[in-house]
């Protein structure tokens, strides 16, 4: 592939692509590559360490008495969440393209 580009080596297509002033030319600070088994052996010591705790997310406050007004006006009225949904929007230029 280096042949087809005209270009020697890798690091010189490289110069050649990326300009030099967002280039580093010093080494980046990675720790040392360790053995797949050793890095697995690492996560699930980790992931032991978990802790499942009861996720209160949507239960809701069951206490609380919705008056009657809000929920005629608001819950069960479509008009609130329903007049442009995603599928709607696409179609909504085409309308006005054709009534221009």
């Amino acid at each position: 592939m280096l042949e087809v580009v005209g270009q020697p080596s890798l690091d010189a297509l490289t110069d050649a692509i990326v300009p030099a002033d967002i280039r580093t030319r010093a080494p980046l600070p990675l720790p040392e590559g360790e053995p797949e088994h050793v890095y697995l052996e690492r996560v699930r010591a980790l992931a032991a360490r978990n802790q499942l705790w009861r996720s209160y997310i949507g239960l809701g406050y069951y206490g609380t008495v919705t008056p009657p007004v809000i929920q005629r006006m608001v819950f069960e009225n479509p008009g609130w969440y329903t007049p442009y949904t995603p599928v709607s929007y696409p179609h909504l230029p085409c309308r006005r393209k054709r009534e221009v």
